[in-house]
């Protein structure tokens, strides 16, 4: 018997990235075939220019890569460009960058509910309330960016990262700058709010305390001569 529509989405890589090459004038960086499935949580280790923001960045659709494919939930990423592209990104893709970037002259509220906005999405207060809820945001929601703690502002976007329920969770070095106490809270910020949206989770990081809580781990090298472009 065919599997069913949700039986065939559980069995479609969450990632699927093959033969990837990001050329860098006669440099590159060379990536790994590597498959991500469904609430599987990944660790990207690997030295300073071994490519880890390069892959994430590309994982999203915010590069395109010189040679190879990605294809996220069966998507190829190529096959779009443009406003598809930035509405699939949005539906399916949360991605909680080194520095929060929330938009300075929106509340905490509206910060997130733009999340919802630019992925083509109707507006839903009841979801944006209970994602800064589970976040400990609840009554920082008609705050500033400027208002916020460094640790309220990460934690700000992670909720913007989720508000969207998506499949794929990214995060780049979150825990670069951090103590080692708001290191393992946002580590478990993490882990546990990809587990509960049932989203799988990559993080990219250089950073040695975090390698014990990932059981998959993707170990990148370094950047070789770049072959000649086709």
């Amino acid at each position: 018997m065919a599997p069913d529509r949700d039986e065939a989405a559980a069995m479609t890589p969450v990632v699927d990235a093959r033969a990837l090459l990001q050329r860098f004038g006669v440099l590159a960086l060379e990536f790994p075939d590597w498959h991500v499935s469904l609430r599987e949580q990944w660790l990207v280790i690997g030295p300073s220019g071994s490519g880890k923001s390069t892959l994430l960045a590309l994982l999203a659709g915010l590069r395109r890569p010189s040679a190879g494919r990605v294809a996220i939930g069966g998507q190829d990423l190529a096959a779009l460009s443009g406003a598809a592209l930035d509405r699939f990104r949005g539906r399916h893709i949360g991605f909680v960058p080194q520095q929060p970037h929330l938009v300075a002259t929106l509340t905490l509220r509206d910060n997130v509910e733009l999340a919802r906005y630019l992925a083509g999405l109707p507006r839903d207060p009841a979801r944006v309330a209970a994602v800064l809820a589970r976040l400990g945001l609840a009554g920082r929601a008609d705050h500033r960016p400027h208002q916020l703690s460094r640790g309220e502002a990460q934690r700000a976007a992670v909720a913007r990262a989720l508000v969207n329920r998506p499949a794929l969770l990214l995060a780049d070095e979150p825990t670069a700058h951090l103590d080692d106490a708001a290191c393992a809270e946002t580590l478990d910020l993490l882990l546990h709010q990809a587990g509960e949206d049932g989203a799988a989770l990559v993080l990219a990081t250089h950073d040695g305390r975090v390698k014990a809580r990932f059981s998959h781990r993707l170990a990148l090298g370094g950047v070789a001569s770049a072959p000649p472009a086709p």
